[in-house]
């Protein structure tokens, strides 16, 4: 939604007075929102946007992942749907190599390494049990130790 011209002119107003020192940031934003206070019509608006945008990242989210039960199968400790954007998840399954590299670039990042690494944490992180489920989803036979 973008915000009506009464809006934008009192932010601009607030934040040059900020960047001049005459009020500080906590009374400018205050002030933006007694502004905002005298147009109920704008919060009304403003709260059904967020409420629909908060929707349809609940129903993505809950939506199942579906695909072939051997790529799925593949890496269950992975997460079905990885950020590839600050603001944009993919699914793994459907990822091509671009995304793929997004998602690697988001997770080496930083934003969410933390919470990654204990979701994907599991046997499959040890290169050589990897390196044993990709010989078996190709048919070969297992290596020495």
């Amino acid at each position: 939604m973008k915000i009506p011209q009464w809006l934008a002119a009192e932010v601009a107003g607030q934040g040059a007075l900020v960047l001049t020192g005459e009020t500080a940031r906590g009374a400018a934003e205050a002030e933006i929102a007694a502004e905002i206070g005298r147009h109920p019509e704008c919060v009304a608006e403003l709260v059904a946007a967020d409420a629909g945008r908060e929707l349809s990242a609940w129903i993505k989210a809950a939506t199942p992942v579906t695909g072939p039960p051997a790529q799925l199968s593949l890496f269950p400790g992975l997460a079905p749907r990885m950020k590839v954007a600050p603001t944009r998840y993919a699914d793994v399954i459907d990822m091509d190599a671009g995304q793929l590299d997004h998602a690697r670039n988001m997770l080496m990042a930083g934003e969410d390494t933390a919470a990654a690494a204990e979701r994907c944490a599991g046997p499959w992180r040890d290169p050589g049990v990897l390196r044993e489920r990709l010989d078996g989803l190709r048919g070969r036979p297992e290596r020495a130790a």
